[in-house]
């Protein structure tokens, strides 16, 4: 094996684990974002919680929430 080609066989390994750790940190992202998020259908206040039993909303004291949705990826 070539110097050059262990070069290009060692900067492939490095590309690929930069990679995943870039997709782990999203998927880490986007559980911040969006897990337990809930979202008032009457005034669009945000309000993080555990479940959605007995939840009301902190601006207005609605119970009408619904989960936060996720931006469309482009």
């Amino acid at each position: 094996m070539t110097k050059k080609q262990f070069q290009t066989i060692r900067f492939l390994r490095v590309f690929i684990i930069v990679l995943t750790m870039a997709k782990i940190k999203d998927s880490d992202a986007e559980a911040r974002m969006y897990k337990n998020v809930f979202v008032c259908m009457k005034c669009n206040a945000k309000r993080r919680a555990k479940s959605k039993v007995n939840l009301l909303c902190r601006k207005c004291g609605s119970n009408n929430m619904r989960n936060k949705k996720k931006a469309a990826k482009k």
